[in-house]
């Protein structure tokens, strides 16, 4: 998915798209590991990453074509599945 992704999209909006991995993580680990919770200063920290992925795209959002958010989707999923299967 990464590869064929970039056939889409640039090389520095693919990096940030990999990069949400500690998301799923996180988020996964509240939904399938009993009693694990996060703590406040954990969703503040994760609350800040994910505004920071905001501002970074928030610059060519105007620009972005229907073959950019193609080449943005297929890192996403790349990162999701990379998750599940190095679990």
């Amino acid at each position: 998915m990464v590869y064929w992704g970039l056939e889409f999209t640039n090389a520095s909006r693919t990096i940030i798209f990999l990069n949400i991995s500690p998301f799923v993580v996180a988020l996964g680990a509240q939904r399938f590991i009993p009693g694990e919770q996060l703590r406040m200063i954990q969703v503040v920290a994760l609350s800040g990453g994910f505004a920071g992925v905001v501002v970074a795209f928030s610059e060519s959002a105007n620009y972005t074509s229907y073959r950019i958010l193609i080449g943005d989707g297929m890192p996403a999923v790349a990162a999701v599945a990379a998750v599940f299967i190095d679990g």
